[in-house]
């Protein structure tokens, strides 16, 4: 596996990291096979509350290679668990741009869009970015049915972080997430069967 995953940026759970009560992963992204059929933001109909997948051993692929991040990061807390923190990371390998590692971190503000002045977040943000790990702002489109919108936040805030102003960083950040909010959305189909609208 990759040296970034051997890194602490990986898919071997940290032992004791378990979901609990959450069951964020089983409401984003969007997932799209004979099985399973849900937009991004519509909890999967496979899904207890607080309990989590009902067909959890026969989910499909897309389910079992999703990699949570809270569950993988080594370097973070129990706060940080996407039901308490509002804020849902992902590990992905799509879309990197060269001259970074294979594995990047999506972050998604599940909580509500205000996450993103949170400082604690910039803080991240800005160590992994120092560190070098791609790092994404997924937008999410504000209804079920449309793409949402992915920054790469790498090349817009590595600069800023350079200077150590977290309010700086902090502004980027706001700028990266209403340019995300006001870019052109594409409509989703989904290839399998129908899902009920959502409520």
């Amino acid at each position: 596996m990759a040296e970034e995953r051997k890194a602490g940026l990986g898919d071997i759970v940290v032992p004791g990291r378990e979901c609990g009560e959450c069951t964020a992963c089983c409401q984003y992204p969007t997932v799209d096979t004979p099985q399973v059929q849900h937009f991004a933001g519509v909890l999967c109909t496979h899904c207890t509350a607080k309990k989590g997948c009902g067909i959890y051993e026969r989910r499909p692929d897309n389910c079992r290679t999703w990699e949570c991040g809270y569950r993988v990061l080594q370097f973070l807390d129990e706060s940080w668990r996407p039901d308490r923190s509002g804020i849902l990371l992902d590990m992905t390998t799509e879309d990197i741009p060269s001259g970074f590692g294979p594995v990047g971190i999506g972050i998604e503000l599940i909580g509500g869009f205000e996450l993103i002045s949170s400082p604690r977040l910039a803080n991240l943000i800005g160590t992994l970015i120092e560190r070098k790990i791609p790092v994404f702002l997924r937008v999410p489109a504000t209804q079920p049915g449309w793409a949402g919108h992915k920054i790469f936040l790498n090349r817009i805030l590595a600069p800023i972080v350079a200077t150590r102003n977290l309010q700086a960083v902090q502004e980027s950040l706001r700028g990266a997430l209403e340019a995300g909010v006001k870019a052109p959305k594409k409509k989703i189909f989904l290839k399998h069967a129908p899902i009920e609208s959502p409520p």
